[in-house]
């Protein structure tokens, strides 16, 4: 029950913050938002912009190169792990964004000029042109403004250059050659063309600064489509770029592709140049022999001895350049050369040669490789798994040319005995015949070599012309959203608003945190479970003393509240001892002791005030009386009780001074002359107040409860600690206090706990160190209290109206 009654009051406590201070949530959403308009305003915009590609299967396994194939055991699965990560290694290495940003000319950066701030733009009003000693002007700016459709002024403070010049003409800046020319495209909707302030840029920096922008998502798990994001301040600047840099790319992987063919055809080429020159020696050298011995043309039967000699040794002889070429390739790869120059023969024996699809893949994997190792990534986890393979390759390839140069061996042994066999027919024709047969089969063989030449470099030259690219844009970089990635002026204003509200809310915690008073109701509810009897209003008048007040001041209101609250306890016709104590000195007891004495004395009660805190008394301060003598020299002395009553000048009203401060304050409480007193002072006053010293710092209020019918415990707004409570609840808890209520004292005027409203005036009443202030409204004479906030059930019945 009591963890629901303090939820129940902190929730009422938190709504009861805001309302009572709705100025300063107020003024605090408005000052976050002003600030979340100015950031919106001033900061840079950031654009996003993306572009989707498919990673697409070009090869016998799953886009995964014939190397990579052959030393996995599953393929597919080294595919999909590392496949699309040496992609994305590849767009975005060094040389290939550092070509794109060349492409573009994102080295001259041009900027705006406007009324409040300079922005990027990607449209300039100037086009600038460097032609030599880029190096000297970089990291450099200036600024361009339009003086008429001939000149422009070139202006730069730091460097003190403010010069006119014409425009398309050749300039001196700083060293480097520079022409500036008008950008007929640009469009303003402003009569004069705006300045422009231009800056030249390192490509080196730019280029890590744009690795750095870009960032790779996979869009699906086990997909091969990947998702280029760019994070830019201009976005068709970022569209231009992601458009050229896959464009680059594309055009890079085909002419990685290409690469293979192209060797070819070198080595292919070569081989021609030397045949043709063979088969012009030869032509002659035929064409010389007939002439010298009168022949026309062999016999039939040489004829076809000669044309299946031919055929034979055509074959063994490109055997023999294929075992020739083999030797090459093996000192190659032995002498660790550049491994991408290796070229590619035709092949004879099997056109699906593993020898032939092992060097186009190690081609393909030192083109990759390179890419990285000039872009300065040696300890990039790519580099590791190039060499890697390429160790595989290499191993692989030694083994194939030994099974190859077996293989040749074999077929070069076999058509060798049958060449033999042929000539030894050719042995048996004429001499003549002989020697044209045998001028012959040599320019037969060159003829089919080279034929077999020719045909090879069509083939390549058509492989090279038919190769397309792995990566194909599905979705290009666009150009339409013009609402910025960041600042997020939704999100900014929605957090804005936000923090304006919880700002306050953190404030206020932080007090209650810091704070150890009791500053409210839900304070007092909240630490004790005493009943509250009712609230005096702080006292602003100047005086202690109501008698001395308005009738109709906000604290002489509070106490006849209190005593109408009161009179429902006091049975009639029945003397009345209220006993006033609190935790600690300074929380005022004294003064409401007084003032309640007055409030009952002008209702026509027999009142007695006896001054009973014996260790401190300050009764006779406020009604400007002496303290030579009193309660204590009754009790301790012989003199009479009417000798120690004082007149105080208010009707109904006798004040009991303390007196002189006994040797044993305690004891003399204690004694049966005091009880005795109360028991003759019951039967001539209808109410005793006693004014108590403090209950939590000695205990002469607990002895003087047991004479007592009512207990009136004393708490201070902002002045008595929370902690202090708990002695006074623990005693409250034990039944020791009797019947006892809390009285809130000093509470400040708009602090939520309670409000008047008047006719006629404003009062000042002070008190407790505070200065005076005044209010009123209305016309008509009349007056009332109430209690604001909430009304606790087991308080109700105490705030009743005051009788009239």
């Amino acid at each position: 029950m009591t963890q629901k009654k303090e939820e129940f009051l902190d929730i009422k406590q938190f709504f009861y913050r805001i309302a009572s201070n709705w100025l300063l949530f107020l003024l605090s959403i408005l000052l976050c938002l002003a600030i979340a308009f100015g950031f919106n305003r001033y900061t840079k915009n950031i654009f996003k912009v993306s572009s989707t590609i498919l990673f697409e299967d070009q090869s016998n396994i799953s886009s995964i190169s014939a190397a990579e194939a052959i030393y996995s055991n599953d393929p597919f699965q080294r595919s999909s792990k590392n496949i699309i990560a040496n992609k994305i290694y590849e767009i975005n290495s060094y040389p290939l964004i550092y070509q794109t940003l060349k492409d573009l000319r994102y080295d001259i950066e041009y900027y705006l000029v406007g009324n409040i701030k300079v922005s990027e733009t990607y449209q300039s009003p100037f086009i600038v042109k460097v032609y030599t000693n880029k190096e000297k002007i970089l990291n450099r700016s200036f600024k361009l403004t339009h003086i008429n459709d001939k000149k422009f002024r070139l202006y730069n403070k730091s460097l003190d250059i403010d010069s006119e010049f014409s425009y398309d003409q050749k300039i001196n800046f700083l060293g480097a050659t520079i022409k500036i020319s008008r950008n007929i495209k640009f469009v303003t909707k402003e009569s004069e063309l705006p300045s422009c302030v231009v800056k030249f840029k390192e490509l080196q920096n730019l280029t890590k600064k744009y690795q750095s922008d870009l960032n790779f998502t996979q869009e699906q798990k086990k997909s091969s489509i990947v998702k280029i994001d760019l994070k830019c301040f201009h976005e068709l600047k970022g569209v231009n770029f992601l458009n050229k840099l896959t464009e680059n790319f594309i055009k890079n992987e085909v002419n990685s592709k290409n690469l293979s063919s192209i060797k070819t055809v070198e080595f292919i080429k070569k081989q021609l140049f030397d045949m043709q020159d063979s088969l012009e020696i030869i032509e002659n050298k035929i064409q010389l022999f007939k002439e010298r011995n009168g022949l026309t043309d062999v016999s039939v039967k040489a004829q076809g001895i000669y044309n299946q000699l031919n055929e034979i040794e055509s074959n063994v002889n490109i055997l023999k350049r294929e075992k020739e070429y083999l030797g090459h390739l093996s000192k190659y790869i032995q002498s660790e050369s550049k491994l991408e120059q290796i070229k590619i023969p035709p092949s004879t024996i099997d056109e699906n040669s593993s020898i032939r699809t092992l060097i186009k893949d190690l081609i393909e994997v030192q083109f990759n490789r390179s890419l990285l190792v000039e872009a300065g990534k040696l300890k990039n986890p790519a580099v590791k798994l190039y060499d890697r393979t390429t160790n595989q390759i290499i191993s692989s390839l030694n083994e194939a040319i030994f099974t190859s140069n077996t293989t040749l061996d074999i077929e070069i042994k076999r058509n060798n005995k049958i060449i033999k066999e042929l000539n030894s027919e050719i042995n048996k024709l004429p001499e003549v015949e002989r020697e044209l047969l045998k001028i012959q089969r040599v320019q037969t063989i060159n003829e089919n070599i080279y034929t077999f030449l020719l045909r090879k470099k069509s083939e390549a030259d058509i492989t090279s012309s038919s190769n397309v690219a792995d990566t194909r844009v599905l979705e290009p970089a666009v150009y339409f959203d013009k609402n910025p990635f960041l600042p997020n002026r939704s999100r900014n204003y929605l957090l804005a608003l936000l923090a304006g509200f919880v700002l306050p809310l953190l404030f206020f915690l932080i007090l209650d945190i810091l704070n150890d008073k009791i500053l409210s109701r839900f304070d007092l509810d909240k630490h004790s479970t005493m009943p509250v009897l009712g609230i005096i209003g702080t006292n602003r008048s100047g005086f202690n003393l109501l008698s001395k007040q308005s009738p109709k001041s906000v604290v002489f209101e509070g106490f006849r509240a209190i005593r109408s609250n009161l009179n429902f306890k006091i049975e009639n016709n029945k003397s009345t001892v209220f006993l006033v104590t609190s935790s600690i000195s300074g929380e005022g007891k004294t003064f409401f002791a007084e003032n309640l004495a007055i409030v009952f004395a002008k209702a026509s009660k027999k009142t007695i005030l006896i001054g009973a805190d014996l260790r401190k008394p300050k009764v006779w301060v406020d009604f400007e009386l002496t303290n030579d003598i009193g309660l204590s020299n009754y009790i301790n002395g012989d003199i009479k009780f009417n000798d120690i009553v004082k007149d105080v000048g208010i009707d109904n009203l006798d004040v009991v001074l303390s007196g002189p401060v006994p040797n044993n304050p305690a004891d003399t409480l204690l004694s049966d002359k005091f009880k005795s007193l109360i028991a003759s002072l019951k039967k001539k006053y209808d109410i005793i107040i006693l004014d108590t010293p403090p209950l939590g710092l000695v205990a002469d209020s607990l002895t003087l409860m047991n004479y007592t019918d009512i207990n009136l415990y004393m708490v201070r707004q902002g002045y008595t600690n929370k902690s202090l409570l708990t002695y006074s609840e623990d005693l409250y808890n034990k039944g020791r206090l009797g019947e006892i209520y809390i009285i809130f004292n000093d509470v400040k005027e708009g602090s939520g706990v309670y409000g008047y409203a008047y006719g006629y005036g404003g009062y000042g009443y002070g008190g407790y160190g505070y200065g005076g202030y005044g209010y009123g409204y209305g016309k008509g004479y009349g007056y009332g209290y109430g209690y604001a906030g909430y009304t606790n059930e087991k308080n109700s019945e105490y705030f009743e109206k005051d009788e009239r």
